[in-house]
């Protein structure tokens, strides 16, 4: 660190019990230490305070992660329906019992498309309360 920049200096003040709560549930509401609040309130800095607590985040985390799991098996799901119609619908002759397949694939990745779009959306609404 260059000497202009060294932090050479200490600022103290008291404050009675009330507003040393007030000041530290501020700052931790604003995932701040004390002394990183007052600096930045002192020199004009932007305070960028989380929409959520912590706690509510840690709560959403674990069934995000589960949708996201979910998502990706669907999605799975959807590329393997789509390459067996692809490999079919090569087929020089498609019989009855090829045409029943195909029907029942594309019945499958149409179910798929949809629980993909209801679970995006879900998530797109967790994600959402999060900002």
């Amino acid at each position: 660190m260059s000497e202009a920049k060294k932090k050479s200096k200490i600022i103290s003040f008291r404050v009675n019990a009330d507003e040393y709560d007030v000041i530290a549930g501020t700052a931790s509401s604003a995932n701040l230490n004390i002394t990183s609040y007052l600096k930045a309130r002192a020199l004009g800095g932007k305070i960028h305070r989380p929409l959520m607590k912590s706690e509510d985040i840690q709560s959403i985390l674990p069934p995000l992660s589960k949708l996201s799991g979910e998502i990706s098996r669907v999605g799975n799901n959807m590329n393997q329906s789509t390459r067996a119609l692809k490999a079919l619908a090569r087929e020089p002759y498609v019989g009855s019992v090829e045409l029943n397949a195909i029907k029942k694939l594309t019945e499958e990745f149409q179910a798929s498309q949809h629980e993909f779009e209801r679970l995006q959306n879900e998530v797109h609404q967790i994600w959402h309360r999060l900002k």
